[in-house]
């Protein structure tokens, strides 16, 4: 028995749509994982900038202390 001509149309719709789902579906996903890496490199050089600038003001308060305590003034 022959399928009328909509059941054919329907199932290359259907094929199609899939296609296309799937598609975007690939793209959403390299671009969250693209994001994610992008993420991850940003935090790294954040917490590098930080630990840099705790070390300064480490050094800063040290250099602070030691002139308080040697009663020096600037």
């Amino acid at each position: 028995m022959a399928q009328p001509d909509w059941i054919a149309h329907a199932n290359s719709v259907t094929t199609i749509v899939g296609f296309l789902v799937a598609g975007l579906f690939t793209i959403v996903c390299w671009f969250l994982i693209r994001t994610i890496g992008k993420i991850d490199a940003n935090q790294t050089e954040l917490f590098k900038k930080y630990g840099d600038h705790e070390h300064r003001l480490s050094v800063l308060e040290g250099s602070h202390a030691a002139r308080t305590e040697m009663n020096v003034r600037c």
